[in-house]
């Protein structure tokens, strides 16, 4: 006999972009396109998915070109993944959003990492030795260490 945990599944953060993208897909008008900074979640089936629904995983340096390329006829929407992006990407982005109402951003970050990183905002200074334990290059640990001030 298999036993399926009671709180299987996604996490909180992970089952709300995943729930929001489900509805999103469903509901835009076929010239939409939707991207995701990044692979949304960690999570290779799920990947899948979304590339078989047309979901298009990008890179930063391809955002400027699609922002450029959104129009009324193919707007395009751009999905911050679950894990965070640095201040500065997501500075960047919503000056584009902004440049074009064509280019819209929706931030599914995990309220939990947004939690970190406004502590890693507001709790550190130029005096501040920021320590984080996590992998060095992994996008949520950039994205954390980008809002902290002082020595990382």
């Amino acid at each position: 006999m298999i036993t399926i945990a009671k709180n299987a599944g996604f996490c909180f953060g992970v089952k709300r972009a995943a729930d929001y993208l489900q509805t999103l897909i469903e509901q835009k008008p076929s010239t939409t396109r939707i991207y995701t900074f990044g692979e949304l979640i960690h999570n290779a089936v799920y990947l899948k998915r979304l590339e078989a629904s047309g979901v298009v995983s990008v890179s930063y340096e391809e955002i400027d070109a699609i922002s450029h390329f959104a129009t009324s006829d193919h707007p395009a929407i751009l999905i911050l993944r679950t894990h965070g992006i640095s201040k500065e990407h997501e500075e960047h982005i919503l000056h584009l959003a902004k440049e074009n109402p064509h280019f819209s951003v929706v931030d599914m970050t995990c309220p939990f990492v947004k939690r970190i990183h406004n502590i890693a905002q507001t709790k550190t200074n130029d005096d501040t030795l920021f320590l984080l334990l996590g992998t060095e290059h992994h996008p949520e640990v950039q994205g954390i260490l980008s809002y902290a001030k002082g020595e990382k």
